[in-house]
């Protein structure tokens, strides 16, 4: 749901939606949706699933724009994560503690 729709939903106006959830959260709305998506991607890349169609069914608008993210919050590509996996990388990788 768009913050947009949100905020005429909870009668608030998207500034505050924003600044409350990232009180709460610590993160603003667009940052956790991203890191969301990207823990989809991997679990879909740790399922053997192709990193082109992880970055769809995830909602990035190419692989291009999944690598960013990807890399960005788990510091390495999804094709370098899938081969660590495979090669028996430590299990930090599998994602438990990294950023949402």
């Amino acid at each position: 749901m768009p913050l947009a729709e949100a905020a005429r939903t909870l009668h608030a106006h998207p500034a505050h939606l924003t600044r409350v959830f990232t009180r709460r959260f610590g993160m603003p709305p667009h940052q956790y949706l991203v890191g969301r998506r990207v823990d989809l991607a991997r679990r879909l890349i740790l399922e053997g699933r192709a990193p082109a169609h992880a970055a769809a069914v995830s909602g990035f608008y190419d692989q291009a724009h999944l690598n960013r993210h990807f890399t960005r919050i788990l510091g390495l590509p999804p094709g370098h994560y899938a081969r660590a996996r495979r090669m028996g990388a430590p299990s930090r990788l599998s994602g438990a503690s990294e950023r949402p």
